[in-house]
């Protein structure tokens, strides 16, 4: 009986040079991580234009 390779396994078998993950800089998808400088002047903007309307603000989550 022979066995059946669920998943390509090509990428095994080449001979191309070994990195170590560590050495390589990690990026992060936002500018600064966990910077939200750049959220208050949209906030700002956004209760301004609410007016007086509301006089709370919940904040489920802006950072750490």
């Amino acid at each position: 009986m022979t066995q059946i390779n669920l998943f390509d396994t090509e990428y095994l078998k080449s001979s191309s040079k070994i990195i170590n993950v560590a050495s390589i800089p990690q990026r992060s998808p936002f500018r600064y991580a966990g910077g939200k400088t750049w959220l208050i002047p949209r906030i700002r903007e956004w209760l301004s234009a609410v007016g007086d309307k509301d006089k709370e603000l919940f904040e489920p989550f802006a950072g750490l």
